[in-house]
């Protein structure tokens, strides 16, 4: 298997990709969870993004951006 099809394949953890996007892996799950980024897939009870899904997402220019917070009242 050549390296670009390998890297393709390859699947991220919540702290690899924090680190591609210069977020905190907390905010990474998070922001998967209300949509802004890629929602990965679950390999047990861990959730892995494809390498592929993710350069393709930041391929496109959508910028990852930080979800906002919200305060309760």
């Amino acid at each position: 298997m050549d390296r670009e099809r390998m890297e393709s394949d390859s699947l991220l953890t919540a702290k690899q990709l924090a680190g591609m996007l210069g977020f905190s892996y907390r905010t990474v799950s998070r922001m998967a969870d209300r949509g802004v980024i890629p929602a990965g897939i679950l390999v047990g009870r861990r959730r892995r993004w494809k390498y592929s899904d993710v350069s393709e997402f930041l391929k496109q220019g959508t910028q990852a951006r930080s979800p906002e917070r919200t305060t309760s009242p």
